[in-house]
């Protein structure tokens, strides 16, 4: 029902039958994530590495439905050729930086992790293909809305941060 409309009457003018269930359905959509502004039902962690790239590293931790997924772009060879990896425990160390974004589809950020774990990613550049950018792909597969443009991805993740203090 629209908002605003009032419920077709049977002739009880106290008859709510259909507004209640059309409030139902929007309550039971909401639930199910089919609609705008889903509800979160897992996270994206997103981790700031100390590292030799001029900006640090980053990696991406997905959590949600009792699974667990953490990936980050790695060069693997010459030419900056890329790929992207899971991340082992302790593999990175202590991170200097963390932001944990609400994720309503974390089934969707690891299905798009799975698929890009091990394919080629062609030639790292720092403004075009690195490892922020795998981060904000990840985070938007799960129905965050992060910029993927470095420069505005970094001054997302700066306001982030900022948050967090």
């Amino acid at each position: 029902m629209p908002v605003g409309a009032t419920p077709a009457s049977n002739g009880d003018p106290n008859d709510k039958s259909e507004l209640v269930g059309a409030a139902s359905t929007l309550v039971a959509g909401l639930i199910a994530g089919k609609f705008a502004g889903q509800r979160p039902s897992g996270t994206g962690t997103v981790f700031k590495w100390p590292g030799e790239a001029p900006g640090g590293h980053f990696s991406v931790l997905v959590e949600g439905a009792g699974e667990a997924m953490h990936t980050h772009q790695v060069i693997t060879g010459p030419g900056q050729a890329t790929t992207i990896a899971q991340v082992a425990a302790g593999e990175l160390g202590v991170p200097s930086a963390t932001v944990k974004v609400p994720l309503a589809n974390p089934a969707g950020a690891m299905a798009y992790q799975r698929s890009v774990v091990g394919a080629p990613g062609g030639q790292y550049h720092p403004l075009n293909n690195n490892c922020a950018q795998h981060c904000a792909n990840v985070l938007n597969a799960g129905g965050s809305n992060v910029p993927t443009g470095t420069r505005a991805l970094l001054v997302w993740w700066s306001a982030q941060i900022g948050k967090t203090k």
